[in-house]
Order: C-alpha cells, then sequence, then structure tokens
C-alpha cells in the first residue's frame, strides 16, 4: 500500500478534505480516501503540496480570474470520483494563498508521483 497526502483533496463540491490522504493498493486502486491524524502515524506518507482533483481541470480565461474553489465546484458537477490512482490530478505550483484560478498552477497525473 502506498499513501499519497496533499494539501487538499478535492472530490465535490460537498467534500473538501483538508491534510487528506489517498491509500492506493499494489493495484493502484484507492483503498481509502482520509484526513492525515498529524498527531497519529504518517510513516511511509508522500506529502505533495497542492489539491488532489478526481478529474483534469482546464481554466477558460474567463475563469482565471475566479476563486479556484469556485471554478472547481462548477467543473465537478457530475464527476463520480475515480476508484483508481490514474483517474486523479494535481493541481500544483502555487501557494495555495494564491486561490485565482489558472494562476501559474500546473497540472499533473497524480501517477507520476507515486
Amino acid at each position: 500500500m502506498k499513501r499519497i497526502a496533499a494539501n487538499y483533496i478535492y472530490l465535490s463540491v460537498s467534500e473538501i478534505i483538508r491534510n487528506g490522504f489517498l491509500q492506493i493498493d499494489e493495484e493502484g486502486k484507492v483503498a481509502a480516501i482520509g484526513s492525515l491524524d498529524v498527531t497519529g502515524e504518517i510513516a511511509g506518507t508522500r506529502f505533495l503540496d497542492g489539491v488532489i482533483l478526481p478529474f483534469e481541470p482546464r481554466f477558460s480565461e474567463e475563469e482565471q480570474r475566479l476563486d479556484l474553489f469556485d471554478v472547481l465546484n462548477s467543473q465537478s458537477k457530475g464527476r463520480p470520483a475515480p476508484d483508481s490512482a490514474d483517474g486523479f490530478w494535481l493541481l500544483h505550483g502555487v501557494s495555495l494563498a494564491n486561490r485565482v484560478a489558472g494562476a501559474g498552477w500546473k497540472v499533473a497525473r497524480l501517477d507520476n508521483f507515486i
């Protein structure tokens, strides 16, 4: 099992997990999703700076001036969370204090970091 953690895991409008993790089995399937207990065992967890998403975000020119989570909310509607790691993406490269969509963010498939 591998565990990948990030500042946020964005699953849907109503499910944003701060200090979240994905636990991935040997076949690449997601075995668990949750929030890290910073007082408990975190050995073997790979930490990534950014937001893990269950879809590839794309920012239009108009969206690039809007709040990041507002844009993600509109893009996530009707999308089920994937059951394998290759369906997740990492939005990274800019401080999360800068929550403007498209403002220097980089997007990569999560399986590139596993």
